[in-house]
């Protein structure tokens, strides 16, 4: 092989080869981002979640409280 099929390869293969890096290490990054974004959504969830099961208890002892307010 010579020199000038040698630099016809490169320049033929050698841009959409490094179209796809780019794309790889993009694609990489956004997956980062992404992940860290469910990651925090997954703790906000866990934060509602807990929330939503201690005013839950508050309103069942308060509905209880009412209840036996009424018997009497």
């Amino acid at each position: 092989m010579d020199i000038s099929a040698l630099g016809q390869l490169i320049s033929s293969v050698g841009f959409p080869i490094a179209i796809v890096c780019y794309l790889l290490y993009y694609q990489k990054d956004t997956t980062d981002k992404l992940t860290s974004i469910i990651s925090e959504n997954t703790k906000a969830i866990a934060l509602l979640q807990q929330e939503i099961h201690q005013l839950s208890h508050v309103e069942e002892r308060h509905d209880t409280g009412r209840i036996q307010d009424d018997i009497h």
